[in-house]
C-alpha cells in the first residue's frame, strides 16, 4: 500500500505540473521559465485554478510522504477496520484541507 501511495503521489504531482505548464504559463516564455513557475506551488488567497492545482500538487507530496511512512511502520498495521479509517482519511484529508481554506477565502472576500 505504501509503494502504491507514493507511485500515485508522483504521478498526481508530476500530472498537474505539466498542467500548469501546458495551461496555466505563458507562452511567450522560454521553456526554462514556463518550467520554473509550472514547479511553484501557489497558495495564495486565490480560489481559482491555481490555487486548485497547487493544491493538487501538495496533495501528491502529501501522499507520497504518507506512503513513506507506511512502508517504514509496515502494512500490517493497516489491517481491519481501524486501517481502513485509517486510509480514508488519510486519501481525503487533504481535499477536505483544501475545500476549508477555499470556503474560508471565499467568505473573506465576499465580507470586502
Amino acid at each position: 500500500m505504501g509503494t502504491v501511495l507514493i507511485v500515485f503521489g508522483i504521478f498526481l504531482w508530476l500530472g498537474f505540473t505539466m498542467v500548469t505548464f501546458i495551461f496555466l504559463t505563458p507562452t511567450k516564455e522560454n521553456t526554462r521559465e514556463r518550467l520554473k513557475m509550472s514547479l511553484k506551488i501557489i497558495l495564495s488567497k486565490n480560489s481559482g485554478p491555481v490555487f486548485g492545482i497547487s493544491l493538487l500538487k501538495v496533495t501528491g507530496i502529501f501522499w507520497v510522504c504518507v506512503g513513506l511512512i507506511i512502508s517504514v511502520i509496515g502494512e500490517s498495521f493497516l489491517q481491519g477496520t481501524n486501517g481502513d479509517i485509517i486510509l480514508g482519511i488519510v486519501f481525503l484529508a487533504p481535499v477536505w484541507i483544501g475545500a476549508i481554506i477555499a470556503e474560508k477565502w471565499k467568505k473573506g472576500k465576499s465580507r470586502q
